[in-house]
């Protein structure tokens, strides 16, 4: 199989029958439809995602490098499954439930006003990231590198401090009780 090569290009309202094979750089797409497709071996550089649908698609050697997401659905995405060299996304205002991101690194990303929820953070590095009005409800942090991220805004976590490493994170004090919910304590 030939895989394609393309730049600067935009799509819109592409579904995945319509996505060609093969190695985007810095295009954008927009209301595109991908549900459960299969992008392996995909290349993804430079590229923004706008109000897409990517749920439950295949990332078997996937290559996102340096790419965002905005008002996009992304449920169900095992990151974990990317190319690792070079990987580095970022995300707006989008879903991205049920995501596992295992022993990704990914320091100093971005991600605004997503929800999180149930995704696997488990040996991750997020150090220096940004995790500013984030829904993690039921999400898993274990061992997960953390320092110097700002969850100031961050809702619905649960980190366990011995078991993960946030040292110099920034917490309100509206949401410490994410850091103390193993010890069953009443903060009023």
């Amino acid at each position: 199989m030939t895989a394609d090569f393309f730049t600067d290009e935009h799509f819109s309202q592409l579904t995945k029958n319509d996505l060609k094979t093969g190695e985007y750089e810095a295009c954008s797409f927009s209301n595109c439809q991908f549900p459960e497709a299969d992008l392996s071996s995909f290349r993804f550089i430079d590229c923004d995602f706008t109000e897409c649908d990517l749920s439950n698609a295949r990332l078997k050697g996937t290559s996102f490098q340096n790419c965002t997401f905005t008002g996009c659905k992304m449920i169900g995405l095992n990151f974990e499954n990317c190319e690792k060299f070079g990987f580095s996304i970022g995300a707006k205002n989008s879903i991205l439930t049920h995501c596992t991101f295992y022993q990704l690194s990914l320091p100093k990303s971005i991600f605004i006003g997503c929800k999180f929820e149930g995704a696997d953070f488990t040996e991750a590095i997020f150090t220096y990231s940004n995790f500013q009005e984030c829904d993690f409800l039921n999400a898993i942090f274990d061992r997960t590198q953390l320092e110097k991220c700002d969850f100031r805004n961050a809702q619905n976590f649960l980190i366990d401090p011995e078991r993960n490493q946030v040292f110099q994170a920034k917490f309100s004090k509206d949401n410490l009780a994410g850091l103390l919910q193993k010890y069953q304590l009443t903060i009023e």
